[in-house]
């Protein structure tokens, strides 16, 4: 167990360099085959020591260990007796039947999907009581129709054998194509605008659009996750077996220190910003534990008055137990850590997702893509509540949301001019879970934004709002509080609150 301590600022101790050198040639390895490296210690288990394929590894350090390789468990068919259910087209003519569309938002424009009927995109803008429509047809397509059907029908019976596949997060998922045509005629080709639908089986899917790309001048490739294709074993994803690499040492700690000291380094970096949420917990120690069972390395979080000697002994000796160790630390409630902009709360389905920070800001984010809809500042959100007044709360008795405003976003790049963004708190009641939450973006004019935030903490915090449905009790960190890491435009924020995940 290593323990280190934690400052306003983690210091970096050590900047590793981990080599290993192979006593023997390594067989070449396939990229779809995943392997992970377990350090279980002292061997236990032989069971399948006379299968596995023996490897000494020598670290930088001279620590020595052997490793064992396993045979590459390969992946065999699910299901191997002959098929005799419904195809691919009848499974999904239950959801064309259903009338059910999807809606997948964007910054700007707003896809929907009519499935077996047709795929849209549009925009509205509204200006007072007029509405502005942006609309083009992606695709049409007709369930009804027999004669499309029979030609699909006949597509699946001579390539039964033949799945189209889409790699999807790195795994390559078969599919059904539906393609979608005779949509709005494009401007730049002068043909009409086609639409290739691809249904992937996910069991916990709701028929959602995954994602939606233009692979061509007005040809587009949208993804649709849906349990209906599940049913259909060649549709299901295929479960790759494990393959455990164990290595046991010979001459050498558990695990290798460089290794051992990179996964703290990785692990201080992940939290860097944890002294914050407990900078009145003077003493405060973070201790490093590696599971004996695998080698895994897991953090926790102490209170504790080491001295100095008592922390040099502590990080010499992985075996010595230091006795002044305290009571856990306790998060700050939920309700608490939320209003201090701590607690940040994230959702949103499709491309884009949302992140907003109570008191701090709102963002849309894809990937290392991020764009700041807006920063909150006390006293201009006043001002606009005075503008406003049909925003305020109402009566404390009957209210059941808030309404918050953030600018000074990123750039528009339409209209040149900072985003802004409406956001509506509502309390989420009757929730399975206190920290469940619904997000949800519109966008009634260019770069000006509603965003809804329904969870059960809004509800907590309803009666503490005053008559511009703040809470006196919080202290909102402004925009102008010189805080360096807030950054606009195209760039991730990195003072984003700590996240402690389960393993």
């Amino acid at each position: 167990m290593i323990k280190m301590q934690l400052s306003l600022k983690i210091i970096v101790l050590l900047w590793l360099h981990f080599e290993v050198s192979v006593e023997q040639d390594l067989k070449g390895f396939d990229d779809n085959i995943l392997y992970k490296i377990n350090w279980p210690g002292k061997i236990d288990d032989l069971q399948d020591a006379d299968r596995a394929e023996p490897m000494m590894v020598t670290t930088s350090k001279k620590e020595k260990y052997r490793c064992m390789i396993p045979p590459v468990q390969t992946v065999e068919d699910q299901d191997n007796a002959p098929y005799m259910g419904a195809g691919p087209l009848d499974l999904l003519t239950p959801l064309f039947a259903s009338s059910q569309c999807s809606i997948r938002i964007e910054s700007y424009w707003t896809y929907e999907v009519c499935h077996g009927v047709h795929v849209k995109q549009f925009h509205e803008e509204r200006d007072g009581k007029s509405v502005k429509m942006q609309e083009y047809d992606l695709g049409r397509w007709d369930w009804k129709n027999e004669a499309l059907r029979e030609k699909i029908l006949q597509a699946e019976e001579e390539n039964e054998d033949k799945l189209q596949y889409k790699k999807i997060d790195s795994l390559n998922l078969p599919y059904f194509e539906l393609e979608m045509t005779d949509g709005t005629i494009c401007d730049i080709n002068n043909e009409p605008r086609v639409t290739k639908v691809l249904y992937v089986c996910y069991a916990h899917g709701k028929n959602a659009i995954y994602s939606l790309k233009e692979t061509s001048t007005c040809n587009y490739e949208m993804i649709i996750l849906t349990p209906n294709l599940c049913s259909h074993p060649k549709f299901r994803p295929q479960e790759a077996g494990d393959n455990n690499i164990n290595c046991y040492p010979v001459e050498g700690p558990q695990k290798p220190r460089d290794l051992l000291a990179m996964e703290v380094e990785s692990m201080k970096l992940r939290y860097q910003k944890l002294s914050n949420a407990h900078q009145n917990a003077k003493d405060t120690i973070a201790v490093f534990k590696v599971d004996p069972k695998d080698g895994t390395l897991r953090m926790e979080i102490l209170q504790n008055d080491f001295d100095e000697e008592d922390l040099s002994a502590a990080l010499d000796s992985s075996t010595k137990k230091v006795s002044k160790i305290t009571d856990t630390i306790t998060d700050t409630t939920p309700v608490e850590a939320f209003l201090q902009g701590k607690h940040c709360l994230t959702g949103g389905t499709g491309w884009w997702k949302y992140e907003f920070c109570y008191g701090r800001y709102v963002r849309q984010y894809h990937g290392e893509t991020s764009l700041i809809l807006g920063f909150f500042d006390e006293k201009l959100h006043r001002e606009w509540i005075a503008k406003h007044p049909h925003k305020k709360p109402k009566p404390k008795n009957t209210r059941t949301e808030l309404t918050h405003f953030y600018q000074g976003g990123s750039e528009c790049d339409k209209t040149g001019e900072r985003r802004e963004t409406e956001v509506k708190l509502k309390c989420l009641e009757n929730a399975t879970s206190k920290t469940s939450v619904s997000l949800y973006l519109l966008e009634p004019q260019t770069c000006q934004y509603i965003l809804g935030v329904e969870s059960p903490l809004i509800c907590e915090i309803l009666q503490k709002a005053d008559d511009d449905g703040l809470v006196a009790s919080s202290a909102p960190k402004t925009s102008e509080e010189g805080d360096d890491d807030y950054l606009v435009g195209n760039a991730i924020i990195e003072d984003i609150d700590v996240r402690f995940e389960n393993d």
